[in-house]
């Protein structure tokens, strides 16, 4: 769920993240709570995770599997 239902600038996003523990996402304007993730979730990411290191293993490519923020610019 959004935090409002109107437009919110990033760098109103960017203090919410700095003044708060909980996990939030910023997407088109509108920020959103992030839910805890599950067990189940942690396994599945460990094993794609674990996949694609042993494939880009001797690359330039690095794998992620959380807590990196991501902007993408228009």
């Amino acid at each position: 769920m959004g935090i409002a239902n109107v437009y919110q600038d990033y760098e109103l996003f960017l203090k919410m993240q700095a003044e708060n523990d909980e996990k939030i996402e910023y997407h088109n304007g509108m920020i959103f709570n992030m839910s805890p993730t599950s067990i189940k979730h942690n396994d599945i990411v460990n094993n794609i995770v674990f996949e694609l290191k042993k494939f880009f293993k001797g690359t330039n490519c690095k794998v992620q599997s959380e807590q990196i923020p991501i902007v993408f610019e228009e």
